[in-house]
């Protein structure tokens, strides 16, 4: 949809913003409609569903759809042609759609797809100038300090961390509680990977199924290990997606008894989508 700007580019939208929690149709009837309702509802607003047809038939609502990756696989056809069919049925209206880049198949055809790019450094400056803005803060110019330690030699490595703003705020947390960065960055990555692994689904609470029964975070930790281990002994960075399969396949016979008929791909590509630890 056009966006109306102001001389300095910002996005000034004449209409009120609906945040969607996709994942909230595991457990609901697919009604976009309806969804729209309850979040008026929950503001305490009377006669919501005649408000909220009078906002789509004047195009005053700006429809943030989040998580596309987070609905279940049996119900995801539904609720793409839902927002599909809604989107046609009121097209006067603002509608943006999120989803992670690497489960996303182009489910919407007429929108406009973009793509969001990891932190540069002026972004991760930026963030940590917002994050440490208190006037405690701005006296020690914790900001600064943090920044400085990032870009400096020793924590080359951290940076890259720094460039996906989920494991920015970790870092930001971590330096917040000592005004140091760790010195034992295997410990510090460790802990990341936790954070990318378990805590956001579990947070989300999405991804209920395991990828396997057996399959715990300790193992995939494991797993993982070896691939890198692997990959580092003989000095490759990249992967085929057959050499990952086979890896996969090798250690969980070997780890679990797996059967011959286990899918590995399915490991692969949920390691991949669920927790963003491969890219393709």
């Amino acid at each position: 949809q056009e966006q109306q700007t102001d001389s300095g580019g910002q996005y000034i939208p004449e209409c009120f913003p609906v945040y969607i929690e996709l994942r909230r149709f595991r457990n609901e009837t697919v009604d976009i409609f309806q969804a729209i309702v309850k979040e008026f509802d929950s503001c305490g607003l009377p006669d919501s569903a005649d408000f909220v047809t009078l906002c789509l038939k004047e195009g005053k609502l700006l429809l943030l759809f989040d998580g596309v990756d987070e609905v279940p696989t049996e119900k995801l056809e539904e609720v793409i042609q839902n927002i599909s069919d809604f989107t046609d049925k009121y097209d006067q209206n603002r509608i943006i759609t999120s989803c992670r880049t690497a489960f996303y198949k182009t489910f919407f055809h007429k929108f406009v797809d973009v793509e969001l790019a990891a932190f540069n450094d002026n972004q991760i400056k930026t963030f940590s100038e917002n994050w440490f803005s208190s006037e405690t803060d701005k006296e020690i110019k914790a900001a600064s300090n943090f920044t400085s330690l990032l870009f400096s030699a020793e924590h080359r490595s951290t940076l890259e961390l720094a460039r996906t703003p989920l494991l920015m705020t970790f870092l930001c947390l971590v330096y917040d509680d000592s005004q140091k960065l760790p010195s034992n960055r295997s410990s510090l990555y460790r802990r990341a990977l936790m954070i990318l692994m378990e805590k956001w689904a579990a947070e989300k609470r999405v991804h209920n199924a395991p990828i396997y029964a057996d399959l715990h975070v300790e193992l995939e930790m494991e797993l993982l290990a070896e691939i890198a281990a692997n990959a580092y002994s003989e000095g490759h960075i990249l992967f085929s997606e057959q050499q990952l399969i086979q890896q996969i396949s090798e250690f969980m016979r070997n780890t679990l008894n797996a059967p011959p008929g286990l899918n590995a791909r399915r490991i692969l590509e949920a390691i991949e989508i669920q927790q963003g630890l491969l890219v393709e």
